[in-house]
């Protein structure tokens, strides 16, 4: 059965066709998330680069105007753990494509910025991925692709979403694992 077609329509009391909705939405997503950046993937593997560390030179471009990464914010950015970003960038120093710098905004931060050899990475990546782009525009058109980033933008902010517990890519679970600890079913 396709994902399309595996929607199931609310129960009109909650409960299971609610819960099955909600995970049916994570698997669909999940699902997305892993072909989209198992595409990448293959589009920079020839440039000597993972996907992870291209969104990481993309998202620190993204914000040169406007003071850089800290590497915490690039760490749930990205969805990877603390350890794993700091791996990540110490990498992409070393290369020679990014550095980190005060923030111009807040001496106290430290951030990380392209330097010109990331830039110029970047800039051939956004070619490369260009006929992949125009693939996506034909099976999902523009207006489509910007309702869904929305979607996942209001899904991803913490302040319009404080009920729900935000991604802990350390594994900690927070007060749901507690609660569930504490009736004596879990960790």
């Amino acid at each position: 059965m396709s994902q399309a077609t595996s929607w199931i329509p609310p129960s009109p009391l909650g409960g299971e066709g609610d819960a099955d909705r909600f995970l049916d939405f994570i698997y669909s997503a999940g699902g997305i998330s892993r072909r989209l950046r198992g595409l990448l993937d293959e589009q920079v593997r020839p440039l000597g680069l993972v996907g992870v560390e291209c969104l990481v030179l993309w998202l620190c471009d993204s914000r040169a105007r406007h003071a850089g990464w800290a590497q915490q914010d690039l760490a749930a950015a990205i969805g990877v753990s603390p350890a794993q970003m700091s791996s990540l960038v110490e990498g992409l120093r070393k290369r020679g494509l990014m550095e980190m710098k005060r923030s111009p905004v807040d001496r106290r931060r430290q951030v990380w910025q392209l330097l010109a050899q990331g830039e110029d990475l970047l800039n051939q990546i956004r070619a490369n991925l260009g006929g992949i782009a125009e693939q996506m525009n034909e099976l999902v058109p523009i207006p489509e692709q910007q309702a869904a980033r929305e979607v996942f933008a209001r899904l991803a902010d913490p302040l319009r979403t404080e009920s729900l517990r935000s991604f802990n890519p350390d594994g900690l679970c927070g007060t749901a694992c507690t609660a569930i600890s504490e009736q004596g079913g879990g960790k």
